[in-house]
């Protein structure tokens, strides 16, 4: 088993506005910081723009500590990772600040990869 941490929402675009904040965070606890988790707007404002997006395929020796995307990007970047490292478990972490952003991140990546609610 693998953790990565990944965000999920409707477009490639959406997902790297929220993992903003997964962004932000690390560059806080690299300078000391520690605290509240920042908003979206407060990581995007901190990090001067809103982050590119996780590009659908990772170079063969990249290990990125964020990957954010739509439910096809992020399917397809979680089953790189998993072959990459040879496991067929990946547990997901992240750092999102709103709680409905992270509920709907987990709910669309269940979704594009197949897991049914129990």
């Amino acid at each position: 088993m693998v953790a990565v941490n990944a965000v999920c929402a409707e477009t490639d675009e959406a997902a790297a506005r929220l993992r903003a904040t997964a962004e932000a965070s690390f560059q806080r606890l690299k300078r000391g910081e520690t605290g509240t988790v920042p908003s979206v707007k407060e990581a995007v404002d901190e990090l001067g723009g809103v982050p590119e997006p996780t590009p659908a395929t990772l170079d063969e020796d990249e290990w990125p500590r964020a990957i954010s995307g739509s439910p096809e990007t992020l399917a397809g970047l979680l089953e790189q990772l998993a072959d990459r490292v040879g496991v067929d478990e990946l547990m997901i972490q992240h750092t999102v600040a709103d709680h409905d952003d992270a509920l709907r991140s987990h709910e669309l990546v269940a979704d594009a990869v197949g897991l049914t609610p129990r």
